[in-house]
């Protein structure tokens, strides 16, 4: 599914560089969730994301990861 997200992301005209970004926020989210499918997704999984990523990334990098994370989900919906 993720790659398939990529694919609709870069048909829709986005720069490398923000196509890495989200596959580096999903690579993240899924190393730190452990979830293998984007149905398991929940409120605690995603609380339990934010509260791991601000240890580890300055509030601006960990607002990028919640907007992708969104967007994702959005579009997975």
């Amino acid at each position: 599914m993720v790659e398939e997200y990529r694919r609709c992301k870069q048909v829709e005209g986005l720069v490398e560089a923000s196509l890495y970004e989200i596959q580096l926020t999903l690579r993240n989210f899924r190393r730190i969730v452990g979830l293998s499918s984007s149905k398991e997704i929940t409120q605690q999984s995603l609380a339990a994301f934010i509260l791991e990523r601000s240890t580890d990334v300055k509030k601006s990098t960990l607002n990028k990861d919640i907007r992708n994370l969104h967007a994702f989900l959005a579009w997975a919906a």
